[in-house]
């Protein structure tokens, strides 16, 4: 089964600086409930998600509870072992940055998005496993 691995999607919707045309008490841009309310489309399609997040534990349960409905695991990376080896450490800082990946059933990377804007995340990556199915 193919794997997406939404790396730092998760700490990109709660440690990423507000967007200009935000205001305080604005809902926050959560990608991270995008992707759960498009969990069974990925499924659908042959993949599993994966979050990734410099955030501890208890941060990442609430989170996770929360804003994913519990649909796709989200992993703790507070060292940023896992973020670095992904190459997603927000430049000039020492947060994860908001990249999403699709790895293939061989390991290999296929497809990598890099926007701190979440708008595009979730369709993007989506294509990317359909596209990847159909081949």
């Amino acid at each position: 089964m193919k794997r997406i691995l939404s790396t730092a999607l998760l700490l990109g919707t709660l440690a990423a600086p507000a967007f200009a045309a935000l205001k305080p008490g604005d809902a926050a841009p959560a990608e991270a409930h995008d992707f759960a309310e498009a969990t069974a489309q990925f499924k659908a399609a042959g993949a599993t998600l994966i979050g990734m997040s410099a955030d501890d534990i208890g941060t990442l349960h609430k989170f996770s509870t929360q804003e994913c409905s519990s649909k796709f695991p989200v992993a703790a990376d507070p060292d940023l072992k896992v973020i670095k080896a992904f190459d997603s450490v927000m430049e000039g800082r020492n947060i994860s940055d908001r990249i999403s990946y699709v790895i293939g059933q061989d390991g290999k990377v296929v497809y990598a998005f890099h926007d701190r804007n979440p708008d595009k995340h979730v369709q993007n990556t989506l294509g990317a496993v359909k596209a990847l199915t159909k081949k």
